[in-house]
């Protein structure tokens, strides 16, 4: 499958969002709290991470429908129902498409390629106890089901990465983050929210479809979604008290694969993430 040359995992124009007045950010690696400088469009970067075909669905069918919607949130305009649901298809994509979903494809396939393993040795000893005349027969293929399995679970097929970045892919994912009720988090520069290299928060113990269960999503240095089931106005906007900041970005510091994303420099932040084990809770 023809491959794109460079693929933004986390799109451009999110990250503008996070940018300095100059259109620079400033990234932070974790868990070094090293940092450098850069355009967003040299940032989130990576050769080949998609095919052609998963680039142009994204740019097409998921990106350019919500930037519209994202520039409305960080004008903090009022959301329509439909612009609710197209927001809903780009959180739960953005969840999908990052480095962090590839790892987690990776620790999934290793599971179900032991679990597989455990059931076919299962079921060739039955095959064998019955007939013992087939003992070579079954060492052969248990040692062809292994080396399936290995090659399955050291390097799942990209196909099946791309298959499930597909909004199409889990719609009870985006029926669930659409439902939910949305307030939209205000704060100046005072103490600004910052975003990472795998933006959206779950608690993933529970997910999004329990009454407990909370979604977050920076939208820029000055406006971050909270998703709950709380009855509560919805697509309200409200200002953030500073611990509620401050809990987003011990969610962002813990969600970052490598990068967390700010619009300047801030010398707290590199032993922050050096601490590298933050108590994460639920909004009060």
């Amino acid at each position: 499958m023809a491959m794109a040359q460079r693929n933004h995992y986390v799109p451009e124009f999110y990250l503008k969002g996070f940018c300095s007045e100059n259109g620079i950010l400033t990234v932070y690696e974790k868990p070094t709290g090293a940092y450098f400088e850069a355009p967003p469009s040299r940032v989130a970067v990576v050769k080949g991470f998609y095919s052609l075909d998963l680039e142009r669905y994204l740019s097409e069918n998921i990106e350019e429908p919500a930037n519209a919607v994202l520039a409305k949130i960080r004008s903090e305009d009022t959301l329509s129902a439909d612009d609710k649901v197209t927001l809903a298809k780009y959180i739960v994509t953005m969840w999908k498409r990052v480095p962090r979903a590839r790892r987690r494809l990776h620790e999934r396939a290793l599971k179900v390629s032991e679990e597989l393993r455990t059931e076919i040795r299962a079921q060739f000893s039955t095959v064998q106890a019955r007939d013992p005349s087939k003992e070579e027969i079954v060492k052969e293929r248990l040692r062809q089901a292994d080396e399936i399995l290995d090659r399955l679970a050291s390097d799942p097929p990209d196909e099946v990465f791309y298959r499930i970045i597909l909004s199409e892919a889990t719609p009870r994912l985006v029926a669930a983050a659409a439902a939910m009720t949305w307030v939209f988090l205000v704060t100046d520069d005072t103490l600004p929210f910052s975003s990472c290299d795998n933006p959206v928060f779950i608690f993933e113990r529970l997910g999004i479809g329990r009454p407990e269960s909370e979604l977050s999503f920076p939208v820029s240095s000055h406006v971050a979604l909270w998703g709950s089931w709380r009855p509560m106005e919805d697509r309200t906007y409200l200002k953030a008290p500073p611990q509620l900041v401050k809990e987003l970005w011990r969610r962002a510091a813990h969600n970052a694969e490598r990068y967390l994303y700010h619009h300047r420099f801030e010398p707290w932040i590199p032993p922050f993430l050096r601490k590298g084990a933050w108590r994460l809770c639920r909004v009060p």
